[in-house]
């Protein structure tokens, strides 16, 4: 997907692409920040149980406050595509740490230790 502007968002780059979604690095030209812009899929967007579910995503994100999980900032329409603007975390995802080899049960036990408050 070549594009560059979602919303009012300057898209940067695109970082990966999943069952739903597209996500792509952005800045946030009122505030001068990099974001993370969640699109949904255009062949999705023409399905109401997608875009229901993509903004009951959007919403119930929305509603955690929590150190280990990523605030929303946005949520907007580009033409017919919902978009969620999140905040970008530099430090790469965990499908990319995994394939630089494997992590040591110290290591597990650190990212667990992070994640479990998060989910309970």
């Amino acid at each position: 997907m070549s594009i560059s502007k979602i919303g009012r968002y300057e898209v940067e780059a695109e970082l990966t692409q999943g069952g739903m979604g597209v996500i792509f690095l952005a800045k946030d030209p009122y505030i001068q920040r990099q974001v993370v812009v969640k699109v949904l899929m255009y062949k999705h967007t023409l399905d109401d149980v997608y875009r229901e579910f993509f903004q009951r995503e959007a919403e119930v994100i929305a509603a955690l406050e929590h150190p280990c999980i990523v605030p929303i900032y946005d949520f907007g329409w580009h033409g017919q595509q919902p978009y969620i603007v999140m905040r970008y975390l530099s430090g790469g995802s965990v499908d990319t740490r995994l394939r630089e080899g494997a992590l040591s049960p110290k290591q597990i036990l650190a990212i667990i230790q992070q994640i479990a408050p998060a989910l309970d």
